[in-house]
């Protein structure tokens, strides 16, 4: 069953079906960045260019260190933990230089098991979402 639903701006209306709808969710899904996953199981240092992609930490049984990238304005990054062990063996996240994460002038330490956190730079330091 088709959904629909027309839509106007200022005197343009589209007829909107489930075709549109899947394109632009695809669209979106791929456009932050379009780099999708990548799993680990080491020590890593991410670059600017991989904007937009999910790490997948499998260390299930060591700490591993994650290098941000260089400072450069909506470079974003989401660092999740499949093996459920960052308690036991926590992920450093290691600036690249002197900026701060979260307002501190200090490496980051992800330790929930199965978390998961976004980071992302506004040109100047690191924010978690």
């Amino acid at each position: 069953m088709a959904i629909s639903r027309k839509v106007s701006a200022k005197g343009f209306i589209k007829q909107l079906t489930t075709t549109d709808l899947q394109g632009a969710i695809s669209a979106t899904a791929s456009g932050i960045g379009g780099n999708g996953t990548q799993t680990i199981t080491s020590n890593t240092v991410l670059t600017n260019s991989q904007t937009g992609r999910t790490i997948l930490v499998n260390s299930p049984a060591a700490s591993i260190n994650i290098t941000l990238p260089t400072l450069q304005k909506d470079v974003l990054f989401t660092i999740k933990d499949i093996a459920g062990s960052f308690a036991t063996f926590p992920i450093n996240i290691i600036r690249a230089g002197t900026e701060s994460i979260e307002g501190v002038a200090a490496n980051y330490v992800c330790n929930a098991d199965y978390g998961v956190w976004t980071f992302q730079c506004d040109g100047s330091n690191w924010w978690i979402l």
